[in-house]
């Protein structure tokens, strides 16, 4: 079947995708390029019909991205799939329980944009912006997230038991190391001592294993865990962040406001320090501050990191880590703050990513964005 035949119809719908690139100085360039399934480079050497051009500036010269907007083409549900597709096929003579069947694996859940870094740069990486749902906010191993301007987070070990961790023979040395999040109060404390080298090996082991901490360790024994790095001024500190799901705050370490919902009891209410979360849904997910303020599970010292700058949670349905960009003003989650200067993902070379629309690219000190009709 003729490629452009069958993407024919979904072409009246989607039209084209305008690329939008703003530098430091807010002066903005537009291009507009047609969804017609092809692959478009981007960058600023010039090139065939299939070539945006646009003005990088000499600190990012040459093909910066290779654009792959097919995705945009697949319909998004059955319905559509057999109002775009089923004359294409039609004229085909391919009998309607086949079309049917042919929907079943054609669509998606939502059209994105494919991009990968053809650049070959290296340094200074391009950025992908985490916002508060969108794509690529997963932590998986070894992915960089660049938090403010120069903060780095990086995911070392994700979605591990944190049994396993329990079970090591090496779990003194681990927990001298890094700093358990998550726990109850009586492991949070033991290895607190233990981070703070304020207990000995024989004495942890001793309290570990003791009667009054059994119930936590069988509690927290099958919880998920991820082990992130924090890098800010040539020093490292690494996480270890525990899947909570009872963990509730102290009277006195609420304000007013929280005070209220939590007397009312109208909704479960439940802190990691100082990352609120009030949720409807049965503590669907569990979260972890980051930001300046010291009350901060993950505590960043850089100026160019906001107080109360984003969170990190994890998803109990989908067992999945991930990270956002923002967190709620009060206790109500009424009103959301996005910090001032962004989480960004830092991509890998000739890897694809996927976008929502709209999603920030940074580059140096340009932001590109693209957005579809």
């Amino acid at each position: 079947m003729n490629h452009n035949v069958f993407y024919y119809f979904l072409q009246k719908r989607l039209r084209r995708i305008t690329i939008r690139v703003e530098n430091e100085d807010r002066s903005r360039f537009n291009k507009v390029i047609p969804i017609d399934g092809q692959k478009y480079k981007i960058g600023n050497s010039g090139g065939n019909e299939n070539y945006v051009f646009i003005p990088f500036g000499v600190s990012s010269s040459g093909d910066q991205f290779e654009l792959d907007s097919s995705l945009l083409l697949i319909p998004v549900n059955n319905s559509e799939f057999q109002n775009q597709y089923n004359q294409v096929l039609r004229s085909y003579d391919v009998p309607q329980n086949i079309i049917s069947r042919i929907g079943e694996f054609a669509i998606v859940p939502k059209q994105k944009l494919k991009l990968k870094d053809i650049s070959g740069r290296r340094g200074y990486p391009s950025l992908i912006n985490i916002s508060r749902q969108c794509e690529n906010q997963e932590l998986i191993k070894n992915k960089v997230f660049i938090i403010g301007k120069t903060s780095k987070l990086t995911v070392k070990q994700n979605n591990q038991l944190f049994g396993d961790f329990l079970d090591s023979p090496r779990l003194f040395e681990i927990t001298n190391n890094k700093k358990v999040v998550g726990l109850g109060s009586g492991m949070d404390a033991l290895f607190k001592q233990s981070f703070e080298r304020k207990i000995t090996e024989k004495e942890f082991y001793q309290t570990l294993n003791s009667v009054q901490l059994k119930k936590e360790f069988d509690e927290f024994y099958s919880k998920s865990c991820i082990i992130i790095r924090i890098s800010e001024n040539n020093l490292d500190q690494s996480y270890l962040l525990v899947e909570k799901s009872k963990r509730t705050p102290s009277p006195e370490s609420l304000n007013r406001a929280q005070l209220f919902n939590r007397r009312r009891q109208s909704l479960p209410v439940y802190l990691s320090r100082n990352a609120l979360s009030i949720n409807k849904s049965k503590r669907s997910i569990c979260f972890f501050s980051i930001g300046r303020v010291q009350t901060s599970d993950i505590v960043l010292n850089d100026k160019s990191v906001s107080s109360y700058h984003g969170m990190i949670g994890y998803h109990h349905k989908t067992k999945k880590w991930i990270i956002f960009d923002g967190q709620y003003e009060n206790a109500r989650q009424r009103n959301w703050k996005n910090s001032s200067n962004g989480i960004w993902l830092a991509m890998e070379q000739n890897k694809n990513y996927y976008l929502d629309k709209e999603q920030i690219i940074k580059i140096n000190d340009f932001l590109i964005s693209m957005y579809w009709n």
